[in-house]
């Protein structure tokens, strides 16, 4: 976005190639409209990464991603997304980088 790229043809860029996903075609609607009504919210994806965190630490497992996308997770909520789809974290990702919606 702060390269001023067409959201839309973006998404249609990516999911023609190996950064294409599932998650990436059925949150779609979501990245384009700017609206993130849960389907799956935060602070239920955030509890299961915590779960994920601590059988890990048990296993003696290094999940580093998990760990950095847990505490993106943790940000949002703080900053009050809990409720929001988890596709909502593009908000806390646009933000840091320094621009709104």
């Amino acid at each position: 976005k702060k390269a001023g790229l067409d959201r839309d043809l973006t998404l249609t860029a990516l999911a023609g190639g190996l950064a294409g996903s599932k998650c990436l075609e059925q949150k779609r609607a979501n990245y384009v409209g700017g609206t993130y009504k849960p389907g799956f919210k935060v602070d239920l994806h955030y509890k299961d990464l915590g779960l994920i965190m601590e059988s890990a630490r048990e296993l003696g497992v290094p999940v580093l991603a998990t760990a950095v996308v847990q505490e993106l997770f943790s940000a949002l909520r703080v900053r009050g997304g809990g409720g929001l789809d988890h596709s909502g974290i593009i908000t806390l990702l646009e933000s840091l980088a320094g621009v709104g919606e």
